[in-house]
């Protein structure tokens, strides 16, 4: 009497696809149902099939600061209902490492004067991974310089026209 296997393969989102050889029947359903549960436990599965969607602010969205040092306000929402990373970058090429999601974070922007623009992308626990959002802010670290061209020196500001004669006294009479 010889031996009767039955073979079911099911591919799913995880990275291993799920074979069963068994001398006794499993049904591709009972099979699909292991590996539903398998994707659940691993993070993967459910319903979380896009990734989060978020904002950067720079210093509560002020067109420009005198401080390379500015503050990052983020928000961002995923269908898991988690955000749990982040990652930034000053160019939108060059990604620092992730990091935990939190809504706030000091930031120091790139040397040089001129427009600076913060790159952020966001992920939620199944790995998705947001496009970039970013924010611009123009960086002014040199005060304005005052230049004086009048009056040369040794001249003095003054009135151009003599000043207005004194008017006449007035003659009060005391009464008698």
């Amino acid at each position: 009497m010889g031996s009767r296997y039955h073979a079911c393969a099911l591919h799913t989102r995880s990275p291993f696809a799920i074979l069963i050889l068994s001398t006794v029947f499993l049904s591709c359903a009972t099979v699909a149902l292991a590996a539903e549960h398998i994707e659940e436990r691993e993070g993967g599965g459910g319903s979380d099939n896009a990734p989060p969607s978020g904002t950067i602010t720079l210093n509560g969205g002020a067109a420009s600061t005198r401080s390379a040092s500015v503050t990052l306000t983020l928000a961002a929402t995923d269908d898991s209902g988690t955000v749990s990373q982040m990652q930034f970058s000053n160019d939108g090429l060059t990604y620092m490492t992730p990091e935990p999601y939190v809504t706030t974070k000091p930031w120091t922007l790139p040397a040089g004067d001129g427009s600076k623009t913060v790159f952020v992308k966001f992920c939620d626990p199944s790995d998705h991974w947001s496009p970039p959002t970013s924010a611009t802010i123009r960086l002014d670290t040199i005060p304005p310089q005052i230049v004086m061209t009048s009056p040369q020196d040794g001249q003095v500001f003054g009135l151009t026209d003599p000043a207005p004669p004194k008017p006449p006294p007035i003659d009060i009479e005391e009464p008698r």
